[in-house]
């Protein structure tokens, strides 16, 4: 059998005389090329045809600018960051080094530092692919209201003023560690369409009067005016209790349409990447689990909107602090107040301190399942 290399001699061999040959000759050196290459006859004239191609360039390889010592050091930064994706991590390299050297937890030698500083995301993918590790998908369970659907709108994409800090998606997730028997805790969230600016707080039960409650605590967290609220259709919302506050404080209250998430996609985003990856799929319903949440929203609060950047259109990522003073609503003294608790904060002991309260709730959770099966 004729290697192709073969073939592509007898071409180069043939094009010549075949091109200069009359239409006899030209007829005889086709079969000549087609009795050697096992060619269709019109596959054998269009090779004879073909311009010769060019030889292949040599590729000029690049000298490697990320070696073991930048990729060591990306891996340990990407893990202090809470293991950020590369789109969001990339545009915060910068300011997240610039936290770490300013608390001591991480100075990196130049030139280590100026590279870090100016990585691309495709670069971090490509030195942490050995490193990834998958993630749990999300679960939810909400419960639909009946009254007061025809009073409240459904909001369309006219309804809000999206680039305005202030017009926020609100939610629940339910800590009922899969089982549906009554008794559970829940978690409510909050965040800012504009900035990104999230909190979140949990609930004994997810009735009307504590769900408002709770809904003026997180108010009071807020860096800035509380100007719109979008919710799903469950119980612990649509009803009068909520819209005669929000009627009350000026608040424009509108609903998502039944039964499409992606309504509420802000929010519902945020119930997975951080409500149940922190505080897990476990059932929550003791005093003590109740103080553990608190205590870790308390610390998430300030890890989310000052350290962890997110994606916005095609805007590059960015914390939800500096979105929040990019807008300009905060008065010069807000602003300077919001920025010395910036920083203040320490990124590396709020996520160690995060996780020793994620370890005391798994803990505990396991402790309080135990004594349950040991009661049967």
């Amino acid at each position: 059998m004729v290697s192709m290399k073969a073939k592509r001699e007898l071409v180069a061999r043939f094009r010549n005389e075949y091109e200069s040959s009359d239409r006899a000759s030209k007829g005889r050196i086709l079969d000549s090329l087609c009795d050697a290459t096992g060619w269709a006859r019109k596959y054998a004239m269009h090779a004879l045809r073909r311009l010769p191609t060019a030889p292949a360039r040599q590729r000029r390889r690049r000298p490697r600018v990320y070696g073991p010592n930048e990729e060591a050091a990306l891996v340990k930064v990407w893990k202090l960051s809470g293991f950020l994706a590369s789109k969001r991590l990339a545009p915060f390299l910068d300011e997240f080094l610039s936290a770490l050297a300013r608390h001591g937890e991480l100075s990196l030698p130049e030139p280590t530092r100026s590279k870090l500083a100016r990585i691309s995301a495709s670069t971090i993918d490509r030195l942490l692919k050995r490193h990834r590790r998958a993630h749990r998908p999300g679960a939810s369970l909400t419960r639909p209201g009946s009254l007061l659907k025809r009073q409240i709108a459904v909001r369309t994409g006219t309804d809000w003023d999206d680039a305005r800090p202030g017009f926020c998606e609100i939610d629940t997730v339910a800590h009922c560690g899969g089982g549906l028997q009554e008794g559970h805790f829940w978690t409510l969230g909050i965040t800012d369409v504009a900035t990104g600016w999230s909190e979140f707080v949990p609930l004994k039960s997810k009735g009307r009067v504590e769900t408002l409650m709770k809904l003026k605590a997180l108010r009071t967290r807020l860096p800035f005016e509380l100007l719109g609220l979008d919710f799903d259709n469950g119980s612990e919302f649509l009803n009068y209790h909520l819209v005669r506050f929000c009627q009350g404080e000026g608040i424009l209250l509108t609903r998502c349409r039944p039964y499409h998430k992606n309504d509420q996609c802000r929010i519902e985003q945020k119930n997975g990447a951080l409500v149940r990856r922190h505080a897990g799929y476990g059932r929550y319903d003791t005093e003590s689990q109740l103080a553990l949440l608190n205590r870790l929203y308390g610390t998430l609060r300030l890890l989310v909107n000052f350290f962890e950047p997110s994606l916005k259109g095609k805007e590059k990522a960015a914390t939800p602090y500096r979105r929040l003073l990019a807008s300009n609503v905060l008065s010069k003294s807000q602003a300077h107040e919001l920025e010395s608790v910036y920083l203040a904060l320490n990124p590396v002991k709020l996520r160690e301190e995060l996780l020793r309260i994620k370890m005391e709730l798994h803990e505990l959770g396991s402790l309080v399942s135990f004594l349950e099966d040991a009661t049967v």
